[in-house]
C-alpha cells in the first residue's frame, strides 16, 4: 500500500511499518480526535471541488470528521512549513518527488498520531494536494 495512493518506483513504508514507527516515536501532540479500528476512508472526489463531484477538505474535517478548528488549524501550518521547505512549490502534487512526500506524511502522523486512522493518511495528502495547487499556479 502506498501513501497518498501515488504509484512509486521506490520503496515505500507500508503502514503496518508507519504504526511500529509511530509507535516508537518521541513526543506526539494527543488530543481528543476520534479513532477508529479500521482506516478511515477517503471521501469520493478530489477535494476542493465541491460542486463537481468532490469535496470541500475544511468542511469535512471540521464538521463530518469533528476536527477541532484549532487543531486543523495547526496541522495546516505545519504541513505547508513542512511543504515549502521539502517539495517544489513550483509544481503539482502528482508531479512531486513521492518519498518526500511520504516522509512529509510520516512526520505529520507522528505529530498527530490521530491521522494515522486515515486510509492512506489522505487529511495531510489533501491539504498537500490543494497547497502544491495553489503555489504551483502561483509560479
Amino acid at each position: 500500500m502506498h501513501i497518498c495512493d501515488q504509484p512509486r518506483s521506490t520503496h515505500v513504508q507500508s503502514w503496518d511499518e508507519i504504526d511500529d514507527n509511530l509507535g516508537r516515536a518521541g513526543e506526539t501532540e494527543r488530543n481528543t480526535q476520534p479513532r477508529s479500528s479500521g482506516r478511515k476512508p477517503k471521501p469520493a472526489g478530489e477535494p476542493g471541488w465541491p460542486s463537481s463531484g468532490g469535496y470541500a477538505l475544511d468542511q469535512t474535517l471540521l464538521d463530518v470528521e469533528k476536527w477541532a478548528k484549532e487543531t486543523y488549524d495547526d496541522i495546516l501550518i505545519a504541513l505547508h512549513k513542512e511543504a515549502d521547505k521539502v517539495l517544489d512549490k513550483s509544481i503539482s502534487f502528482r508531479a512531486q518527488n513521492q518519498e518526500s512526500v511520504d516522509k512529509i506524511c510520516l512526520k505529520m502522523s507522528k505529530r498527530w498520531e490521530f491521522l494515522s486512522s486515515y486510509k492512506n493518511c489522505w487529511p495531510v495528502c489533501d491539504m498537500l494536494k490543494l497547497h502544491l495547487k495553489y503555489t504551483s499556479e502561483a509560479s
